[in-house]
């Protein structure tokens, strides 16, 4: 209930529109893994500069000049976005844009105070806790055990490092080896340069090469 609020969804004013996108982005968090929420709303309370992820709050001014990436993302889902360009086709007129009624959009930065109740007491560093890193990390260790190689995708840095924790306490199916960056996995991301990406993908391919495992983020 007081997720629905937070989001907009139980609001009957025009001052908090329901933001289906900003919901899909809190949900992420959620369903990830519960421990990517936890951090997420730790970091802002302690006045870090988190990864905004699929945020789509365009509040802050900050500079994320590691996350080049993400931004451009963030770019082209606010211009394809029916929500965050509130305009539509003018039927009269189709290259003469008119203003929507129907949503707009808050400028306000989000407020995850809905979480605290929950998180004061969550445990983190437990798997169980996300069923979908469960359901992967299985699928990696049976897929390298038949011998083939994974490509992990995740539109959400901060699930990527979150499944790079789990991943350095766990050991390579029918090795006594554990799961080692730049040895037997790899990550690229929005922070990888050109040159850095093609020297990954080719030591990945690499007839000889250790890794079984690439983290890619979309």
């Amino acid at each position: 209930m007081k997720f629905l609020e937070a989001v907009g969804a139980l609001s009957s004013t025009s001052e908090r529109t329901l933001n289906p996108l900003r919901a899909f982005t809190i949900c992420c968090k959620i369903w990830n893994h519960a421990d990517v929420l936890y951090k997420f709303v730790r970091d802002r309370q302690d006045g870090s500069d988190v990864d905004i992820d699929l945020e789509i709050d365009q509040s802050s001014n900050r500079s994320l000049s590691t996350k080049t990436r993400s931004n451009s993302r963030l770019n082209l889902m606010n211009r394809s976005s029916p929500i965050s360009s509130p305009q539509t086709m003018n039927m009269n007129n189709p290259f003469e844009p008119q203003q929507m009624s129907t949503y707009s959009v808050e400028k306000k930065e989000f407020d995850y105070d809905f979480a605290n109740s929950i998180l004061n007491s969550y445990i983190t560093g437990q798997l169980s806790s996300g069923i979908k890193f469960e359901v992967a990390l299985t699928i990696i260790d049976l897929s390298v055990q038949v011998g083939d190689k994974v490509l992990l995708f995740s539109q959400s840095l901060l699930t990527l490092n979150k499944l790079e924790e789990f991943l350095s306490q766990r050991q390579i199916p029918n090795t006594k080896q554990k799961w080692e960056k730049n040895n037997t996995y790899y990550r690229l991301d929005g922070s990888t340069s050109g040159l850095e990406r093609e020297r990954l993908i080719n030591a990945f391919n690499a007839p000889n090469s250790n890794a079984k495992l690439f983290l890619i983020s979309t």
